[in-house]
C-alpha cells in the first residue's frame, strides 16, 4: 500500500503513464477536457496545452524542466489554464498541434506547447516546439513566448483574435489543398516523389533531413515509410543507380549505428546525431515492425543477406522483450533506466570500455572496443572499426556475454499500453518475414497468434488505427478481417483524423510522420493489398492536390501509388 485512504492505491493504479509523470508536479495540469476550456472562458485567459508522449524523453525532460521553474511556473497558472494532454490518448488534438507548429514554427514532433485563445470550441494561435525554458544560445526561450503572450491578450486581446482567425482560415482551407482539382498523373508523382526525395538526403551517413545548404535537422529520425518508397522507385526499370546506391547507404549505416541495439537487436526511436551514434533510447513496437518492412524492402530487391537478418532480429527483439501475453505487446520500453543515482537515459544499454573488461577480460575488451568504437565514458555500441579474422571470431562470443551480463541490470520501464495499430505493423513485418524461406518459428508463431487475434477482435478505436489493422490483415492473407476492419472509411475525402468536439478545424490524416503511415496512406495500401484498385486510387484522387505538391511528406500514399502503377 502506499498509504492514504485505502482508494488512493487504486486511484493510483489507474493513472495512465502521462498521469504518472504529472503526479505531484507543482504546476496543477489541467486535463484535455471541456472543463478546462470552460475555464478558460471563464477567467479569459489563454490555455497552454503541453502535447506529450510518455515513452518519450524529450516530454520528461521538458515537465521536469518547467516544473523546476517556479516563476514558469507561476506565470502558467495565473496568466493560462496549463492543460497536458498524451497525444495518444487525443489525436485530434495532436494533429491539430502538429499543423499549427508546421505552419508557425517550421517545426513538428512532441512535446510541443500548444497555445489557444478561449473560446468554445478554443481557437489555435500558435505553438512553441521543444525549447529552452529559458533564452539560451540565440534561441527564445518558452518562459520568453509565455510572457509575450500573455501581455499581448491582456493589452489587445482583439489583435490576437484576429491572427488566430487568420490560422483559423488557413488550416480549415488544407481539405481543399489536398484534395487539389482531383485530377491525378501516378507518373508525375513518383518522378516529383522521387526528386524530393533525393534532394534530402544524406549522401554520408544516408537516412533524409538534409538542407540545400547541408545542414542537418536533429534528432534524425529513420523515417522508414521514405526508405521503402526508396526502394519502390529503385525496383522500377528506368530508376536511377543513385536510388539504390542512397537505400543500401542508409539501410548499412542504420544496421551498423547506435541507434540499432547492437546487443538486442531492437531499433532505437531517432538518433542525436547525424551519423546514427547516439540514439534517443526508447524503443517502440511500431518502429520495430516499420524498420523491418524497410529492411525486408531492400533484402527483396537486392538480395543481401544483412538486411534480412537485422529485420528478424529486430521483430524478435519485439516479439520477446514486449510481449504481454495472448498475442499483445506493449507499446515500447522507455529511454530512462538505472537504480538510485544512475537513472539516466542509456543506463540500460550504454557500456565502457573498463565496464567490458570486467566482462570479458582486457583483451575481450580491446576487441570490442575497437569494433563499437567504445572508449572511458559509457556510451552506445555502434559498428566502427574493422578486426582481424581471429578477433571476428572472437566477436560473437564476447558480444553473447555481454548480452547476459546487461541482463542483470535493471531493464527500463515497459510501457503496456496496447497499441492496435502498432499490432496492425508488426502483423504485416512478421508476415512478410514469414514468406522467405527457412522462417523463425517464434516469429510464425507470433504471426499466427496475432492474425488470428485480430481476425476476431470487433473493429474499434480512430480511422488510423483501423486502416493500419486491415493493412496487416490485407497483407497476411485475412481478406475478411482486413475488410471489416475498413468498413465505413471514406475513399473519396481526405482521410480523416478522428474528431474531437474540442478542436476546431478537424484536422485530417494525409502526410506520414515520425510515428508511421497517416490514415490515408495505410488505407491506400490496405486497398490495394485487397485488389481493390479502384477505391485505392480513390483515396490517392483524394489527396491529389497534396501529391502534385508535396509527394514525398506522404510517402506511403505514394508506394501505394508505385504498386497500382506495378500491377
Amino acid at each position: 500500500m502506499r498509504g492514504g485512504a485505502p482508494w488512493a492505491d487504486l486511484v493510483f493504479f489507474l493513472m495512465t503513464p502521462f498521469d504518472h509523470l504529472l503526479h505531484h508536479a507543482p504546476i496543477a495540469w489541467r486535463r484535455w477536457h471541456s472543463e478546462a476550456v470552460a475555464e478558460a472562458v471563464r477567467r479569459d485567459v489563454p490555455l497552454a496545452v503541453l502535447v506529450g508522449d510518455a515513452l518519450d524523453a524529450w516530454t520528461t525532460t521538458w515537465l521536469n524542466a518547467l516544473h523546476a521553474d517556479r516563476e514558469v511556473g507561476e506565470l502558467l497558472e495565473t496568466a493560462f489554464v496549463p492543460v497536458a494532454a498524451e497525444r495518444g490518448d487525443h489525436p485530434g488534438l495532436a494533429a491539430l498541434a502538429q499543423q499549427v507548429l508546421g505552419v508557425v514554427a517550421d517545426a513538428s514532433g512532441v512535446p510541443c506547447l500548444l497555445i489557444l485563445l478561449p473560446g468554445n470550441p478554443p481557437a489555435a494561435l500558435g505553438a512553441i516546439p521543444y525549447a529552452p525554458v529559458r533564452d539560451a544560445e540565440q534561441r527564445k526561450g518558452v518562459a520568453r513566448v509565455l510572457l509575450e503572450t500573455a501581455t499581448a491578450w491582456q493589452q489587445d486581446p482583439e489583435a490576437l483574435r484576429t491572427s488566430a482567425g487568420e490560422l483559423h482560415r488557413m488550416l480549415a482551407g488544407l481539405p481543399f489543398v489536398l484534395a487539389g482539382d482531383g485530377r491525378l498523373n501516378p507518373e508525375r508523382v513518383l518522378d516529383l516523389a522521387e526528386a524530393q526525395l533525393m534532394g534530402e538526403v544524406h549522401s554520408l551517413e544516408g537516412g533524409f533531413g538534409s538542407s540545400a545548404d547541408g545542414a542537418v535537422a536533429l534528432p534524425r529520425w529513420p523515417q522508414p515509410e521514405k526508405l521503402r518508397l526508396l526502394a519502390a522507385l529503385a525496383a522500377r526499370s528506368d530508376a536511377s543507380p543513385a536510388l539504390l546506391t542512397h537505400l543500401e547507404r542508409s539501410l548499412t549505416a542504420l544496421a551498423a549505428g547506435g541507434i540499432r541495439d547492437q546487443l538486442g537487436g531492437g531499433f532505437h526511436r531517432a538518433s542525436a546525431d547525424a551519423d546514427w551514434h547516439t540514439p534517443l533510447y526508447e524503443q517502440r513496437l511500431a518502429d520495430q515492425a516499420r524498420l523491418a518492412l524497410a529492411f525486408l524492402d531492400g533484402f527483396a530487391l537486392t538480395g543481401r543477406p544483412l538486411y534480412r537478418e537485422i529485420a528478424e532480429r529486430a521483430l524478435a527483439w519485439a516479439v520477446q522483450d514486449l510481449d504481454l501475453g495472448d498475442a499483445h505487446w506493449g507499446l515500447g520500453r522507455h529511454a530512462i533506466a538505472g537504480l538510485g543515482d544512475e537513472v539516466r537515459p542509456g543506463a540500460f544499454q550504454n557500456w565502457s570500455r573498463s565496464a567490458c573488461a570486467e566482462v570479458v577480460g582486457s583483451e575481450g575488451a580491446g576487441i570490442l572496443a575497437r569494433r563499437f568504437a567504445l572508449d572511458d565514458e559509457a556510451g552506445p555500441l555502434a559498428v566502427r572499426g574493422e578486426l582481424d579474422e581471429r578477433e571476428m571470431r572472437r566477436l560473437p562470443e564476447l558480444v553473447a556475454r555481454l548480452t547476459t551480463a546487461r541482463a542483470e541490470r535493471s531493464a527500463p520501464l515497459l510501457d503496456e499500453r496496447c497499441d492496435e495499430g502498432a499490432h496492425g505493423l508488426l502483423l504485416g513485418a512478421l508476415h512478410a518475414a514469414c514468406t522467405l524461406p527457412a522462417p523463425e518459428p517464434g516469429l510464425l508463431a507470433a504471426r499466427d497468434a496475432l492474425r488470428a487475434r485480430l481476425t476476431a477482435t470487433k473493429p474499434t478505436g480512430r480511422a488510423a488505427t483501423r486502416a493500419l489493422v486491415a493493412l496487416g490483415l490485407a497483407e497476411s492473407g485475412e481478406t475478411a478481417g482486413a475488410t471489416r476492419w475498413i468498413a465505413g472509411l471514406s475513399c473519396e475525402a481526405a482521410a480523416p483524423c478522428d474528431d474531437d468536439g474540442l478542436v476546431d478545424p478537424p484536422p485530417a490524416d494525409a502526410e506520414d510522420t515520425v510515428d508511421g503511415p497517416g490514415c490515408a496512406g495505410a488505407l491506400a495500401l490496405a486497398l490495394v493489398a485487397l485488389r481493390r484498385d479502384g477505391e485505392a486510387r480513390s483515396v490517392c484522387t483524394a489527396h491529389s492536390g497534396l501529391l502534385a505538391k508535396a509527394p514525398a511528406v506522404a510517402p506511403s500514399l505514394c508506394l501505394a501509388l508505385a504498386r497500382l502503377q506495378r500491377e
